[in-house]
């Protein structure tokens, strides 16, 4: 293996640990407790919990094709990398437009869920991309 894919390799370790850590920091602070005379609940902001499984899934792929490099990883860590955004994004986009269609109080605010709906469609179609790659790598082996 030469030096410079050594390096990539080594950098997609780096870069995942570095998601980790600030995606971990950020999920911290956003964690609340809440106690009224009806109970305690606590909330945190979900799109840092993705964040933190990207990180790992970018860390595990940068330690296996440190080991052994096989096209079979790749495929697999980038279906995970645009399913996990893809889903939640639009789960998230679906979710807010079901409230507003089933309670006619709501009023769907797309200006604020946009960016939900664009990055769970680039997602999926990056999901699609590394499953087309996958399941050729699968034909030809």
């Amino acid at each position: 293996m030469s030096k410079l894919f050594r390096t990539k390799k080594i950098l997609n370790i780096i870069i995942g640990i570095v998601t980790i850590i600030v995606s971990l920091v950020l999920f911290i602070q956003s964690y609340q407790k809440y106690a009224d005379e009806s109970g305690t609940d606590i909330s945190f902001n979900n799109d840092y919990v993705i964040t933190l499984l990207l990180g790992i899934v970018i860390m595990v792929y940068g330690i296996i094709t440190l080991k052994e490099d096989n096209a079979v990883y790749y495929n697999i860590s980038g279906m995970i990398m645009g399913f996990l955004p893809g889903a939640y994004s639009l789960g998230v986009f679906l979710k807010a437009l079901n409230k507003a269609i089933l309670d006619t109080k709501v009023k769907f605010d797309f200006a604020g869920h946009q960016l939900y709906l664009y990055i769970g469609i680039i997602g999926l179609l990056v999901f699609v991309f590394y499953l087309c790659g996958y399941l050729d790598n699968k034909k030809s082996n």
